[in-house]
């Protein structure tokens, strides 16, 4: 084998800053907001990543809005009918949402402080049940009306959702895990119009407290409610257990995960958080060891492997931020930042600031807060950086910035990387830049949402900044070799340190996948670990973008030309590499095209040449020219290019893509192989010609053959024939491809009975990112795609699935075992002839859940899609019958043929309604019922008949009837209609015409009667021909006149509340289409538990369980009501409050023990001694103590009480009592708590002698006191000048909270005070900040800018003694960083000035003496008369303090002395002189 280039000769690329890039093609913007109007603003399309219900629509940020202000949790409403353009291509900003670009209004919020969790900063997570399995409540949404309540023609949607919090993140031991149960009510739903009315919290419920974790952020749920993944600080140190039940005490991963022990059969429902348990928590890196979960969830079902292909450990700490999708099939987190000192120290580049733009001096975090990888199902379990607009920047930037990265000198602006504050960033915003989600696949019914990558498994993903699209297919595909997307690889340290390896490019490949034992099975490739960037020894230009820029989409990789390039380390390889087909591919943006330049280099020695802008040559191991191919379409400086080669017949029949297209066959002399994967160096960009100058990005190695559409995929492009009315463009370019290549592509089409055209393209378009894509193919052009990829499709309503598994696109993907991972094994693609593709479980990865729920609008998806608006069944309308066509399967092929167009509706399966050919239907002339297209109970009427079903319906009620129905032919038509049959009156009736399926849909009205009566359902018709029609269902809907009602029915989902916990009652008012069914509660003790208008009960403190009954009486007939009897329990702080552990959780002192007093464990001292209990209790919460105690002896005493000891050098005994009875009495102490959480100590005390006895310690915490939820502070001026005061106003809401205390505080007491009033007083010249703060530390604040109208010029000595004059030992010193006058020993400091007759004036001044007991004069005087009119003595010492003069001159202008003066020894210091007259 040919030796490429001595190893002396190639270096890691230098560190040292050289010439930089020439500016890329495709330029994006990177900056993602720009402040407009004052006001940032998103630059492009954006959904916020939202935590959303189980459709995608109701959505919550992890984060508050308005954290800093007005923390509130904020329910946004996604709507994607509002896009009339692919999303990729529609409008900047979040205009999918119902309030786009602005805040969520206050009725789609709910303050942080009105539930479980610690207020603002705890993170939410969002819990629909909907999809799970084992759903014991309604799918969501359901038809509701305007108080919330089910009603089956309701107008509104509602949502019953749970919201997930934790306890606070202070770094406290331990967290609490809280479920809040939420209805969310939507008006005008799945219409532009749709908003969210109201958000009603229903329920809270405490889960489990976690100890040793540091925070709770970023809660994601599994959508069947079991699996939740969090972030909780890598200074976490909480324990865990393995299969084995293993206690393992190395909790530190920042990701987690938990999961109910018994996940099969768990205690609680979906998204009950008391499913879980402490010690159900594991850290990330064990979910593939984990066996409750690696054969559930697809994230779990293979190993670990970081961004290098290697085996990741159970211990290892993950990254940051995760994500999970809801199936819990793949994850996704951060992992690593370039710092702007090690960019600058590598490049040389500074970054500057952006003009409009804030510009501080901290700029930048530190963390490992990009870098957003994904792993696991999709990604055959490695780490794979993502590379778009989801990591638009490497940096930490907390502020926008210019950066000179091009040699044209144009600065290029570069995005916030981290970001926190909701002001700064655009309205609508998530409240933190490095959060991630998607909605996946379950808008993708609405055509503006599908994805328009040219890709087969592709989701639209956001991060706080940005919303791009990602394709998985090459990382789901095993065949994966090189997958160089010109991103920096990761480094995983064996400390768990990450970072990038900045001389080295991530291999995004996913082959080489091992075992658990890291074992590479023979079936896998032996893939690179990564590329390594090389330069020649004059060093290198070579650079990665720190930015999603310089690539095709996303980075790219600047070669300078100067033999600089990647290397790739090729193992051998266990499996014969001459035996697979082989594809390699690459974009090029060339700025040289002059002479012959390396493409790339193989270990074999064989090299891929350019030579001058049209050529690609290929040459032998010993540098001979073999072909030279002349390419018709030219590969042009300053544009980009797609390069493939397609190796077959073991490398010896090479086929050659330009731009996704077949441009030349060549097969080799003598079967010749060339472009080997041996064992050695693979190059790109470097070989024995000249360097590749220019951008170049997806760079691949596949060990497959691909097909035309997917060559023309990995080119950016989808394949499409050629119509005569194409623009000029695309007939030009299919002109200049040769003829085999049309009739390559026919031949394929031909075979698989598909269509096929004179010529096609690969329709791409490089010159900009979403020019050309699956949803914008222009006129002229028809896709091929699924013609080629899909074959044996489509998927029709009536049909089974078709066979896909001899499918060789489908099988590049699905090559696992069955039992392993079933949707990725050949399993999901057999035939199953036994179910019809809307109800097979197996769902293709872009298709959208089965099942949609709530109201249906008329022509939702499209005209007649459905045609008129209906609710969907409680379990669900199946989308696919909206969706999907109908059709015949193909016998030959096991595909699809035939089949409807426009969406047509399946409606009901009519599986309660008896249907054709079962009991109840009688028929009348020449008709049958059949099988027909699949479906089963067809009732046929060839040529006259009728076939009729007679059925009882209550009077004045609305029915639904729909039916599937088609005619034989054009022009043939019959009825379909409803009878009464008392009155011989026909209700509603439609003609039937239409020769495929389609639903048709009749509503009508009984007449006003009680009881009920016979109807006749029928279709009819005598004028001959042959009509079809089954599915066949009736549905009730609601009455039209009044209806009473007969009886009110309450249910309640608990028997017993403990205190401040709520629940959702249900009142049935019936029947159920009573005309009025509100009803009104009441409680026979709301001071125990109070129950709302909307029948939300919430229990209150009590010392005793004691029974409570809440009725629902009926608004309109009071006679009429129902009841349940709800036990609110007390719940008791104190663990082992009866000694039944002895004295655990007890400090005792003295002659103190736990002893047997009548069977029983109580507290004894025996003389002298203490028990005491240390809790931690709630501010401003009123708590009740009870206790059962005694003493030993007539005339004994001891005392019991409560204690505040978080002031350990100053407790505050809250409350005491002295217990002197000698038979067991149950003593009760009430207290409230200070204005914050603090330790407290629960406590039996005595040192008089004697014996005392104590047990059933009971803590019963009371109702917390309503405080502040908003504080507001104004000002009346902005400014105020020195020596004067204002009044602050500080507003707080509620008006009627119990502690309205504001505590007021100055940013800086030497420029202005405040006092406990709010009046400030101006001091010295300067901004300053006054905050106003509740007792709940809600605070707002006011800058004030104090102003002087000084007299004194250089009062600050910044102009050196300029205008004073100085005696004795006086001169202008330094201290502290200012300048001062200063007196040393004896003299003075003088200032003369010449001031108005009958003046008041104020002298202020800041001034200390340097020791104590020594001290100097401040004063003015008269010069005139020799007056001293005003003087203090200043002895402060340690500190500047402000003294202030007031004095009035005489009734003529006169020349007056400021003076500052001493002559008894010492030093002495002041400054800011400030002399004003008074107003």
């Amino acid at each position: 084998m040919k030796i490429i280039k001595s190893v002396s000769l190639l270096a890691l690329i230098s560190f040292q800053a050289s010439a930089v890039p020439e500016r890329p093609t495709i330029d994006r913007d990177v900056h993602m907001h720009e402040t407009i109007q004052g006001e940032p603003q998103y630059i492009a399309p954006t959904i916020p990543p939202l935590q959303t219900s189980a459709d995608g629509r109701i959505g919550v940020a992890h984060r508050p809005q308005n954290l800093r202000t007005d923390a509130r949790v904020a329910f946004r409403l996604l709507v994607p009918e509002k896009l009339n353009a692919p999303f990729m291509n529609s409008a900047a900003g979040t205009e999918i949402l119902a309030f786009p670009n602005q805040d969520a209004p206050n009725q789609a919020t709910i303050p942080t402080g009105q539930i479980l969790g610690s207020g603002g900063q705890a993170h939410a997570g969002l819990c629909d049940a909907t999809l799970a399995p084992d759903n014991p409540g309604r799918n969501n949404p359901y038809a509701c009306n305007a108080n919330g309540v089910e009603q089956n023609n309701g107008v509104f949607d509602c949502y019953d959702l749970t919201l997930i919090r934790g306890s606070g993140n202070n770094g406290n031991a331990s967290r609490t895990i809280y479920g809040i149960d939420v209805r969310v009510r939507v008006q005008n739903p799945k219409t532009v119009n749709a908003q969210i009315s109201d958000v009603t919290v229903t329920n809270q419920t405490t889960g489990p407290t976690i100890p040793g974790l540091a925070s709770f952020f970023e809660p994601t749920i599994t959508s069947d409610g079991r699996m939740m993944v969090m972030r909780v600080g890598n200074n976490s140190n909480y324990t865990w257990y393995d299969n084995n039940g293993n206690q393992r005490n190395n909790g530190h991963s920042d990701i987690t995960y938990i999961v109910p022990e018994n996940i099969d059969n768990p205690a609680y429902g979906p998204c009950d958080v008391r499913q879980w348990q402490a010690s159900d928590i594991r850290p990330m890196a064990h979910a593939p060891y984990d066996d409750t979960i690696n054969t559930r969830y697809g994230l779990a079902m293979q190993p670990f492997r970081d961004s290098e292909g290697d085996l990741i450990g159970e211990n290892y700490e993950f990254g940051s931020y995760p994500w999970m999708d809801k199936d819990g099939a793949n994850i996704a987190f951060t992992g690593y930042f370039d710092s702007i000192n090690n960019f600058t120290s590598r490049t040389g580049i500074q970054p500057s600031c952006v003009a409009g733009e804030p510009c501080g001096n901290n700029y930048e975090e530190g963390a490992n807060f990009q870098g957003r990888s994904m792993m696991g199902l999709w990604t055959r379990g490695k780490m794979v950086v993502l590379d778009n607009q989801l990591n638009h920047t490497d940096f930490m930037l907390t502020q926008q910035r210019n950066f000179n990265l091009y040699d044209d000198g144009t600065p290029k602006r570069v995005g916030m990387g981290r970001q926190r504050e909701y002001s700064d960033m655009p309205a609508s915003n998530s409240a933190n830049t490095n959060f991630f989600d998607t909605n996946e696949h379950r808008f993708n019914y609405h055509f503006n949402m599908r994805p328009v990558t040219p890709a087969d498994v592709t989701w639209l993903m956001s991060t706080g900044r940005s919303t791009d699209e990602v394709k998985f297919d090459d990382y789901l595909n095993p065949n994966s070799f090189i997958n160089a997307n010109m991103t920096y690889a990761v480094n995983v340290a064996d400390n768990n340190a990450r970072g990038e390896y900045h001389n080295h490019i991530q291999n995004a490949a996913t082959g080489g996948r091992p075992n658990l034992n890291g074992v590479v099975p023979n079936t896998e490739w032996l893939i690179p670990d990564r590329g390594r960037l090389l330069s020649n020894v004059n060093n290198s230009d070579a650079r990665v973008e720190p930015i999603s820029n310089g690539g095709i989409h996303g980075k790219g990789l600047w070669l300078d030309g100067q033999n600089d390039g990647i290397e790739f380390t090729i193992q051998a390889q266990s499996r014969n590499v001459l035996a697979s087909n082989w594809y390699y591919s690459i974009f090029v943006d060339p700025r040289s095209v002059a002479g012959t330049r390396n493409l790339i280099s193989f270990p074999d020695g064989s090299e891929i040449r350019l030579r001058g802008n049209d050529q690609i040559v290929f040459f032998n191991a010993a540098g001979a020219q073999l072909h030279v191919i002349n390419s018709p379409i030219d590969i042009s400086a300053n544009a980009w290019s797609h390069i493939a080669f397609q190796l077959t017949n073991a490398n010896s029949t090479i086929q050659t893509y330009v731009n996704g297209m077949v441009i030349d066959t060549y097969n080799t002399n003598n079967n010749l192989a060339l472009f080997q994967l041996t064992p050695g160096d693979l190059l790109v960009g470097q070989g024995d010609a000249n360097g590749f100058r220019g951008w170049i990005d997806d760079f691949k190695i596949l060990a497959e053959q691909v097909n035309a559409e997917v060559a023309c995929n990995h080119a950016n492009g989808t394949l499409v024939g050629v119509l005569g009315n194409a623009a000029n463009v695309w007939q030009n370019m299919a002109n200049s491809y040769p003829a085999s290549t049309h009739n390559q592509i026919t031949n394929v089409l031909d075979a698989n009975n598909e269509p096929s055209f004179n010529q096609y393209v690969c329709y791409h378009d490089y010159t900009a990112d979403y020019a050309a894509h699956l949803g914008n193919i222009p006129n002229g052009l028809i896709s091929v795609r699924e013609s080629i990829n899909f074959p044996e499709g489509p998927l029709l309503r009536n049909q089974p699935r078709p066979d896909s598994s001899q499918n060789a696109f489908c099988l590049s993907c699905h090559t696992e075992p069955a039992n392993e991972r079933p949707t990725l094994s050949v399993a999901a693609l057999t035939f199953n002839a036994n179910v019809d593709a809307p109800e097979d479980p197996r769902r293709q990865p872009m298709q959208p859940d089965p099942l949609v729920f709530g109201n249906i609008p008329a022509n939702w998806l499209g005209q007649g899609m459905p045609a008129q608006a209906f609710v969907a069944p409680a379990n669900g309308f199946n989308i696919d019958n909206l969706l999907l066509e109908d059709g015949q399967l193909d016998d030959n092929n096991g595909g699809n043929n035939g089949g409807d167009t426009g969406g047509n509706n399946d409606g009901n399966n009519g599986s309660d309604f008896p249907q054709p050919g079962e009991n109840g239907w009688t028929t009348n002339g020449n008709t049958n019922v059949i099988n027909d297209n699949g479906n089963s109970n067809v009732a046929h009427i060839d040529g006259a008949g009728s076939f009729n079903y007679n059925v009882a319906l209550s009077g004045n009620t609305n029915y639904t009837l729909t039916v599937m129905a088609r005619v034989a032919n054009n022009g043939q038509s019959f009825w379909l209609g409803v009878t009464d049959l008392t009155t011989s009156t026909t209700l509603a009736n439609t003609l039937i015409s239409n020769t495929n399926y389609q639903l048709q849909t009749l509503t009508f009205t009984t007449a006003d009667y009680n009881g009920d009566r016979n109807h006749n359902i029928f279709i009819w018709n005598n004028a001959g021909g042959d009509y079809y029609a089954h599915n066949f269902a009736l549905e009730e809907q609601t009455s039209t006149g009044p209806v009473a009602p007969n009886q009110v029915e309450l249910t309640s989902p608990v028997t017993e509340l403990t205190v401040n916990e709520t629940a959702q009652l249900t009142a049935s008012v019936l029947p159920a289409n009573t005309t009025d069914a509100s009803v009104s509660y009441s409680s026979s003790n709301s001071a125990l538990l109070s129950v709302n208008a909307s029948g939300v009960i919430t229990a209150h403190a009590t010392s005793t369980a004691q029974d409570v009954t809440i009725t629902a009486t009926s608004d309109a007939d009071p006679s009429l009501s129902d009841s349940v009897t709800i036990r609110v329990n007390p719940v008791n702080l104190i663990t082992n409050s009866s000694f039944t552990n002895n004295t655990n959780g007890w400090t005792l002192n003295g002659a103190a023990s736990a002893q047997n007093d009548n069977g029983n464990n109580v507290a004894f001292v025996d003389g002298a001694g203490s028990f005491n209990y240390n809790i931690t209790l709630a501010a401003n919460t009123q708590y009740t103590l009870t206790v059962r105690a005694r003493v030993g002896n007539q005339g004994d005493s001891f005392y019991l009480g409560v204690t505040d000891i978080s002031n350990a050098n100053s407790p505050n005994n809250l409350v005491s009592t002295s217990v002197t009875n000698t038979g067991y009495q149950t003593h009760t102490l009430t207290f409230t708590t200070a204005g914050s959480a603090r330790l407290h100590n629960i406590f039996i005390w005595n040192n008089d002698g004697g014996d005392y006895y104590a047990d059933d310690f009971v803590l019963v915490e009371g109702e917390q006191l309503s405080l502040p939820t908003n504080i507001t502070l104004t000002s009346p001026q902005a400014e105020l000048t020195i020596g004067n005061t204002l009044q602050l106003n500080a507003d707080i809401t509620p008006n009627n909270v119990d502690d309205d205390t504001v505590i007021y505080q100055s940013s800086d007491t030497n420029i202005a005070t405040v006092n406990s009033n709010g009046e400030v007083m101006a001091i010295a010249q300067g901004n300053v900040t006054i905050t106003a703060t509740t007792v709940n530390n809600l605070s707002a604040t006011v800058v004030i800018n104090i102003v002087t109208n000084n007299l004194i010029d250089n009062p600050d000595f910044s102009n050196g003694a300029t205008g004073w004059t100085l005696n004795g030992a006086a001169s202008v010193q330094n201290d502290n960083g200012n300048n001062v006058a200063f007196v040393d020993g004896a003299g003075s400091f003088n200032y003369n000035i010449t001031l108005a007759a009958n003046t008041q004036y104020t002298l202020t001044v800041r001034a200390r003496v340097a020791n104590n007991g020594q001290s100097f004069w401040l004063g003015v005087t008269d010069l005139s008369t020799g007056t001293t009119l005003d003087n203090e003595l200043v002895t402060n010492s340690g500190g500047y303090q402000v003294h202030t003069l007031t004095f009035t001159t005489g009734n003529s202008e006169r020349t007056h002395n400021i003076f500052m003066w001493n002559n008894q020894g010492g030093d002495y210091y002041a400054d800011d002189f400030t002399l004003a007259a008074d107003n």
